[in-house]
């Protein structure tokens, strides 16, 4: 992920480019995306607020269309793992509404939606777990004010003192 302020005359302002670069899928990859949002305006401003949803987005994308299996650690682990107590989501065949010939399966949708917020809450608790375990709660990065008050302290404790 990246994030960058803007240069305009000479000095950096509030702008940003925000940016994000991966592969897929990661077991064997046959596709490289680089995505870059220039001065985001919704949703923050960080490379991985903005920039890598649209990489998830265009890489699940293009995998289905290229006919890319998902990876072995989604169907063999987290899928598993989610149907331990609910079963293999499948709504493929429910809610399919049909006009003139062309049919919108709403239900294949929701079979996607339930897929992905299952994987998302197994993925969640997992880590949540392996930070408890290890003791490596997540942080949230210093705000710029703190993070240029950090700076100044740690300057002000290298000046040489006058005495």
């Amino acid at each position: 992920t990246g994030t960058a302020h803007k240069l305009e005359g000479g000095r950096y302002v509030n702008k940003y480019v925000a940016s994000f670069v991966g592969f897929a899928p990661i077991s064997d990859p046959r596709i490289i995306i680089a995505v870059m949002v220039d001065e985001p305006t919704t949703g923050g401003h960080f490379g991985g607020q903005v920039a890598a949803p649209v990489f998830s987005n265009v890489a699940a994308s293009a995998l289905r269309a290229m006919n890319v299996p998902p990876d072995a650690s989604v169907e063999n682990v987290i899928m598993p793992t989610v149907a331990i107590p609910f079963g293999k989501p499948n709504f493929d065949d429910v809610l399919i509404l049909t006009i003139n010939d062309a049919e919108i399966r709403f239900g294949a949708f929701l079979t996607v939606a339930v897929t992905f917020l299952s994987i998302a809450f197994v993925l969640f608790t997992i880590l949540k777990i392996y930070n408890r375990a290890t003791g490596d709660e997540a942080v949230a990065p210093p705000s710029e004010i703190g993070l240029l008050t950090e700076i100044r302290d740690e300057l002000r404790a290298q000046r040489p003192t006058n005495g």
